[in-house]
């Protein structure tokens, strides 16, 4: 206690220590209110960041879902539907069959067989994972799944929620476990109503694996209508319920039959730590702060959850506390300096000692203090240390009085380098007496460690000059170590399945995850330390890795393919991402590496390389093995003077099967023709696959004589063919399909190598020119054939300078009966070869590359066409379809090319139409994409041409920026004969529709052809019913005389 000699120096005292009250309730009011300040914008700023999410994957799910439900609805009144549905189950009574004969029964019935076929069609044109059929019972009588168990034929649903609504006319919508399958899904169905009675329902599935991916970027959960998490970021939390959730008031009964389960543990969704802020909320076993979003799917009783922590929440607090403690200080040592001062005035007769005494308190009342207090005179010189200051770097205090601050303790940054003290924040208030504070740096001790701090320094005036300063600092080393390893754990244990790697700022290992070291082989105690260049497997040079850094230093990350090798030596190469973590002053903190085995893939990718004699299908001997074996048996006939025979043959309407089913089917088939082939030939001989459906067969120790030969090599060749014309069981489905055959005779070295595979080439396209399933030896006049196609080559090369093609036009009549638009149709006339189809020269100017300047040609001519009907009212409505080469298309200056078409021609871009075909599109999409997008942003449409011919795929179609679907001619042709094209063709229309696309057909010849599209949909035809192609003049003729007709102008 201060000691005083009369009432007066006692009125000081007992007015000192009310004034450091409230001077500490000031400084808390201040700190108090910079708290509040911060802390509602972060939580404001995270809860809307929550909130943004949740409402982007709710429109996510609501598209996707909304096009699920769809299908339901658009097939429900189909006429197989409506057939099934009335044969089987009119009475509303439950089959008691049990489910195996029920299945027997319903499969093998002719009406439902068909029916089970366009199932299959729609789930596997439309993407879906299921839709069947269910009578006015519940019992499903037809499914796009047929094989037991998982099929849902047999199986009764009256039980489902989904059927009540159906059955009370209602389209229903349900979250449930596969009854069959075990797969959780949502469940869409429309009530099949005929004549005013419930007759049944069609059922359409998403199976929930399949959404998966709308949250995976996101931690979010999404909980169906009975409060249950049915899809999660963190598979931990599915099956648990959320608070008040419905499932909890069900039956066991009931649970089980929707979940197959009855036990779903509560998901804890609590006030964070008590927090009176009913915002921050505590999610399951998770003792960070969490804002929470919600946004409800009603239409599909669906509520998805967003949830965003708030780690800088506690920075924020431990701020607060800082703040107090600083001002709280600053004003306290403020006012037992000026208590001090009065004191000193008032006691100008106490003794030295006294003086002394009152200084020894005073520090003794900052040593107490924990935080670091340092006193600088004007020069930057140590005028006072508090002993915790003096603790905290390992010094004595009067080792510090006298000495410069920053030379002592502040003169190198914490990697080592120098520190100027013109950048130091204590010497700048020194310079311009402005308080200053510094975060995250480092003090150095007197053994030469570092010491972490936070530190603020506030400027000393006397009587209005500056007489110093006073630096208050925080050791922050526990407070970092837990920000370490907060960091640590959230970006090394993010994933389990790829390998993760943490490293330091100077790129030293740090901590890995066991993903790492199940796929290295190396364990923690081997890297850590080292420098992950100890991976590197030489594939890559140093420049490689010096733009791989640029990247990493520049824009915080990178990634890409990188070659390593595992500890056993073993090459492998993985997909690699490298991120950085910075310090809050943007300095490098960590770099976290994390990457997936991708060898595999490359495997397959490189698997022909690496295959150098056989074929990886079908095992037998591939190009190279069969040049070696033919070489051979050249030589053994020179030798014996036996004949031989080469064999050449492919699968007839190979590419239809791999169009329609898939290559994986057409890959079934060459399987089975390799083995087929094998067992049809001796083990001296030999079956080769080169590629493709193309086989080559060496027939060895034939007969001498020519004749003889020639009949024995024939009688192989027809064992051949009729064992490939054989069905084949192809996923339990019979397939029927047949073979041509090509046959040259060979004798010693008579004829070369090339010349024989020339020939015998020759004689397989011969025989497919006969019909298909043919067996043709070498004929010389098909030899002709070919050199005829060189001398069209020939004739086509200088076809642009004598100005021998043209463009004729084919219109296109909108559903209303109005042009809206012509196909240009590209027409050659040559002096000797005469009118030459398209059919003939456009397959041979692709293959020499002419199509290039051809096709630009066709491209400026049709421009030109629509610059001179932009300036015709009756025409300038009309656009232009060209169709694109793929050779053209991906050439590397398309869009420039086309671009330049545009600005020189002058017209809209709009009325330019380009016709790209499926495959096309699909060879390579991600570089499809990207051209069509440029073109699209300078107002070019397109239209997918052929459409239903190729993979057809609705995840890339999707993707595309497709403004029309052409329905293929081959469709057209039988719509109303053949039922499999009908449903082809319905299916397509309600596709394009459904995705705001237009839809076209052509070859529409007929009225009957027209009827059928018209009533299903479609908006636009072309075809010779409407017109042939035309030259401009005469097309121009037509359209008056349609326009003045119907006395309209062009859609």
């Amino acid at each position: 206690m201060l000691q005083t000699k009369n009432g007066k120096e006692r009125h000081i005292v007992y007015w000192l220590v009310p004034m450091l009250i409230l001077w500490a309730m000031l400084a808390w009011h201040i700190s108090r209110l910079n708290f509040n300040h911060e802390y509602e914008s972060l939580i404001e700023k995270e809860q809307s960041h929550a909130q943004s999410i949740s409402s982007d994957m709710a429109d996510s799910f609501r598209r996707n879902l909304h096009f699920v439900a769809g299908v339901s609805g658009t097939f429900r009144l189909g006429l197989r539907v409506l057939n099934s549905v009335w044969k089987f189950g009119p009475n509303g009574l439950p089959s008691r069959l049990p489910k195996e004969a029920l299945v027997k029964r319903w499969t093998g019935d002719p009406t439902l067989k068909d029916l089970n076929v366009q199932l299959k069609l729609i789930r596997d044109s439309l993407g879906i994972d299921l839709i069947y059929v269910v009578n006015a019972a519940g019992d499903c009588i037809a499914a796009s799944i047929e094989d037991m168990p998982d099929t849902p034929i047999g199986t009764n649903f009256a039980d489902r929620q989904w059927f009540a609504d159906a059955r009370n006319g209602r389209h229903g919508m349900q979250y449930a476990m596969g009854r069959t399958t075990h797969v959780p899904g949502l469940f869409f169905s429309a009530p099949i109503v005929l004549d005013g009675l419930f007759d049944g329902a069609i059922v359409s599935k998403v199976d929930i694996p399949a959404l998966s991916f709308l949250i995976r970027q996101a931690d979010a959960f999404v909980t169906d209508a009975n409060g249950v998490i049915i899809l999660a970021h963190d598979p931990a939390l599915l099956m648990k319920s959320v608070p008040g959730a419905k499932v909890n008031a069900m039956g066991a009964q009931e649970k089980s039959a929707l979940y197959l389960r009855t036990e779903f543990p509560e998901l804890r969704i609590t006030r964070w730590n008590g927090s009176p802020d009913s915002r921050l909320k505590q999610v399951g076993i998770e003792t960070s702060p969490y804002v929470l979003a919600t946004t409800d799917l009603e239409e599909f009783g669906l509520r998805v959850y967003s949830k965003v922590d708030l780690p800088g929440l506690l920075l924020i607090e431990r701020e607060r506390r800082s703040n107090f403690l600083l001002i709280w200080l600053l004003g306290s040592a403020a006012i037992l300096a000026a208590a001090t001062l009065i004191f000193y005035f008032r006691s100008a007769r106490q003794t030295k000692s006294a003086i002394e005494t009152s200084e020894h308190r005073l520090r003794l009342l900052l040593g107490s203090v924990s935080n670091g207090i340092w006193g600088l005179d004007k020069d930057g010189n140590t005028t006072f240390v508090n002993l915790a200051a003096a603790n905290m770097l390992g010094y004595a205090p009067e080792e510090l009085i006298g000495k410069p601050m920053h030379e002592t303790i502040h003169h190198s940054y914490a990697d080592g380098s120098h520190y100027p003290s013109a950048r130091c924040p204590m010497h700048a208030t020194l310079a311009d007496s402005r308080h200053r504070t510094g975060i995250d740096e480092v003090l150095w001790r007197k053994d030469g460690s570092s010491l972490p701090v936070d530190y603020s320094s506030h400027p000393i005036f006397l009587q209005g000059k500056l007489e110093g300063a006073v630096v208050v600092f925080e050791d922050i080393s526990e407070r970092k170590q837990k920000d370490e390893a907060l960091k640590l754990a959230s970006s090394v244990y993010q994933s389990s399945n790829d390998g993760i790697l943490v490293t330091d700022e100077n790129n030293l290992i740090l901590d890995v995850n066991p993903a790492f070291t199940r796929i290295t082989g190396y364990s923690l105690d081997e890297v850590r330390g080292k420098n992950p260049n100890i991976f590197q497997s030489g594939k890559h040079d140093t420049q490689f890795y010096q733009q791989m850094w640029q990247a990493i230093l520049d824009e915080g990350h990178w990634q890409g393919e990188v070659w390593d090798i595992k500890k056993g030596g073993e090459l492998y190469a993985k997909w690699l991402s490298i991120s950085v973590i910075r310090h809050a002053d943007g300095s490098i903190f960590r770099y976290v590496g994390q990457f997936s085995d991708i060898t595999e893939k490359k495997r397959k990718d490189e698997l022909i390389w690496e295959q150098a004699n056989f074929d990886a299908l079908t095992s037998l001997p591939n190009r190279r093995l069969f040049s070696d074996r033919f070489r051979q048996a050249l030589s053994s006939s020179a030798r014996s003077g036996r004949h031989g025979a080469l064999l050449s043959l492919d699968m007839d309407q190979f590419k239809r099967l791999n169009d329609t089913f898939g290559h994986n089917m057409g890959d079934k088939l060459l399987i089975e023709v390799a083995k087929r082939l094998t067992a049809s030939v001796r083990e001296e001989d030999t079956v080769a696959r080169m590629g493709g459906d193309e086989f080559l067969v060496i027939l060895n120790g034939l007969s001498s004589v020519q004749n003889e030969a020639a009949i024995q090599a024939e009688l192989v060749a027809e064992k051949i063919r009729s064992e490939l014309s054989k069905p084949y069981q192809l996923d339990k489905t019979d397939h029927h399909s047949s073979s041509s055959i090509g046959i040259v005779l060979f004798l010693g070295h008579t004829d070369n190598h090339d010349k024989l595979l020339a020939h015998v080439d020759t004689a397989m396209y011969q025989a497919k020119a006969k019909g298909r399933n043919a067996i043709c030896f070498f004929d010389s006049s098909m030899q002709e054939i070919l050199e005829k196609r060189g001398q069209m080559e020939s004739a086509l090369r200088g076809a642009l300078e004598r100005n021998e093609f043209s463009l004729h036009y084919q219109l296109q009549i909108a559903s209303s009966g109005r042009p809206v638009g012509v196909e240009a149709l590209l027409r050659w006339t040559h002096s000797q070869l005469g009118t030459v189809s398209p059919a003939q020269f456009i397959p041979v100017a692709e293959e020499s590359g002419l199509i290039l300047p051809i096709g630009l040609w066709v491209l400026e001519t049709a421009c030109a066409q629509l610059a001179r009907w932009q300036s015709s009212p009756r025409f300038n409505r009309l656009s232009i379809a060209v169709n694109v080469s793929p050779i053209q298309f991906r050439e590397g200056e398309f869009v420039s090319r086309v671009s330049a078409v545009l600005r020189q021609s002058g017209i809209r871009p709009e009325l330019l139409k380009l016709e790209l075909t499926e495959s096309l599109v699909l060879d390579n999409i991600d570089d499809s994409i990207r051209k069509m997008k440029e073109l699209k942003n300078l107002g070019v449409k397109f239209s997918m041409d052929d459409f239903g011919t190729g993979y057809s795929s609705l995840s890339y179609l999707s993707r595309l920026p497709i403004d029309q679907l052409k329905i293929d001619q081959s469709f057209v042709r039988d719509i109303t004969t053949d039922q499999h094209d009908a449903a082809i063709v319905q299916t397509i229309i309600s596709m394009a529709l459904s995705m705001g696309m237009e839809v076209i057909a052509e070859g529409v010849e007929t009225e009957e052809q027209h009827e059928f599209l018209e009533l299903r949909g479609c908006q636009a035809y072309q075809g010779y019913l409407f017109a042939r192609p035309k030259p401009v003049d005469e097309l121009e003729e037509k359209l008056t005389e349609l326009l003045a007709l119907r006395n309209v102008a062009p859609a």
